[in-house]
């Protein structure tokens, strides 16, 4: 059987001492700073939540205002009509030529045709 003599309690009160004074003055500090930290942590994860949201409509916003502009941008574009009898070899020869008027808005309607074309077909 275990014999009870004095070192046996003074380590008991010495082990109750330390306890009570480690849970005063460490172990609730420590975990008043540990709250403090996850509240911190909650509150960002939370405006970061909010701020995604935001910019999830102004996406959505964004987008719907683009898909708009390129129906409106088709519904406006002007007809175009093929030219007739013309070919880029006379404006691209290197020779220094004179374009009459019928030749320069010939030229003028294939140029807005083209790049009408890109703009549909990269859209």
């Amino acid at each position: 059987m275990v014999e009870l003599n004095i070192t046996y309690i003074f380590q008991m009160l010495n082990f109750l001492a330390v306890w009570a004074i480690l849970d005063r003055f460490f172990f609730r500090n420590v975990v008043v700073i540990i709250q403090n930290e996850q509240a911190i942590v909650q509150s960002v994860e939370q405006s970061i939540e909010k701020e995604q949201k935001v910019l999830i409509e102004v996406q959505q916003q964004q987008h719907a205002q683009w898909e708009k502009s390129k129906e409106k941008f088709k519904q406006q574009a002007p007809t175009i009509e093929a030219a007739v009898d013309f070919s880029y070899s006379e404006v691209l020869s290197p020779r220094i030529k004179e374009i009459n008027k019928s030749s320069k808005q010939q030229l003028i309607q294939e140029t807005k045709e083209v790049l009408i074309k890109r703009i549909l077909e990269n859209g």
